[in-house]
């Protein structure tokens, strides 16, 4: 899968597609590109594949994740904002499978939705009650979400609360004893 877009995108327009099927097809090179890294591809896809006629609203998330991924964080927000109030229901978390370093063949599994990438934006920008906000929202949804566990830990830590951010990163630890964001959380309230 991870492949497909960087041997389709290049040869697209070669392909005889039926005009139906395309926003389809321009929506999932859109997320093939943005899991490959190709982020500027990857929203140029998901805008094609609206203009084309798509209605899925996953192709505002892809690209509220995709400006997320490239550090465009207030880009990101009112595409994430309008994923964030379809989820659960219409969208379902995003499934992810990220490398442990170190360990060639173990991975951690991690769902991300667009509410914990809002917390995400709003803990880069600075924001750390409305991150805590987002991030407690997604536990109270899925209280096994690494990322909003994790993510309830740094922003605990950018309020300098050093105890609820243990608890967090702790509560992460238990899901997952070896996930690396919370170990490095553990490691960077060490410098408090």
């Amino acid at each position: 899968m991870s492949l497909a877009p960087a041997y389709i995108d290049p040869v697209l327009g070669k392909l005889k597609i039926s005009a139906n099927m395309m926003p389809a097809v321009l929506s999932t090179l859109g997320w093939g590109n943005y899991y490959v890294g190709n982020f500027e591809t990857a929203i140029k896809r998901f805008e094609e594949s609206d203009k084309a006629g798509s209605k899925d609203p996953n192709n505002g998330r892809g690209i509220g994740f995709t400006y997320y991924r490239m550090g465009k964080y207030k880009e990101a927000v009112p595409f994430l904002e309008a994923a964030m109030a379809l989820e659960p229901k219409t969208l379902l978390p995003i499934p992810r499978n990220k490398p442990v370093p170190g360990y060639p063949y173990s991975y951690w599994y991690v769902e991300y939705t667009a509410g914990s990438i809002l917390g995400w934006v709003n803990y880069r920008l600075g924001n750390a009650d409305k991150a805590e906000k987002l991030f407690a929202a997604e536990v109270s949804r899925n209280p096994f979400s690494l990322d909003a566990l994790s993510g309830l830990g740094f922003a605990k830590t950018l309020q300098k609360d050093k105890a609820g951010a243990t608890k967090y990163f702790q509560e992460a630890l238990k899901v997952n004893y070896t996930y690396g964001d919370a170990l490095f959380g553990l490691e960077e309230l060490k410098k408090l």
